[in-house]
């Protein structure tokens, strides 16, 4: 297996520069886009192998490929089939492999969501 070494990454064009270190370190590692009403999907992805519905307002996003360790950063977000808003609790499991979610609604009830997103960030 060869090595290719560089100190930046660019588009044909000269765009979108990146250093190695900025692409190991600084970018999404995965990111979903899934739902669970009606049956956990995934509406689109990067880095997932699958997710799971858990019972009611209760998901996993499976990774890929595992992370170094559980100390990844998550940003999520997600919106219930009624239109209306909601919030994520315990947005992250602490397993390297995969991250559990929680969805509830405004009114504090579990709920299944028809929009549910985040992002991974850490070392893999």
């Amino acid at each position: 297996m060869s090595t290719l070494k560089v100190n930046n990454i660019q588009t044909a064009s000269g765009g979108s520069n990146s250093t190695p270190e900025q692409i190991e370190q600084g970018r999404a590692k995965v990111w979903c886009r899934w739902h669970t009403s009606g049956g956990a999907a995934i509406d689109d992805s990067f880095g997932v192998s699958s997710v799971a519905d858990n019972g009611t307002g209760y998901s996993y996003v499976n990774f890929s490929t595992s992370f170094s360790n559980a100390n990844y950063a998550v940003v999520c977000g997600g919106q219930e089939d009624s239109g209306g808003g909601g919030r994520f609790t315990n947005a992250r499991s602490p397993e390297s492999n995969r991250s559990q979610f929680e969805f509830r609604n405004a009114s504090n009830s579990l709920r299944d969501a028809s929009h549910l997103h985040a992002t991974f960030h850490g070392d893999q």
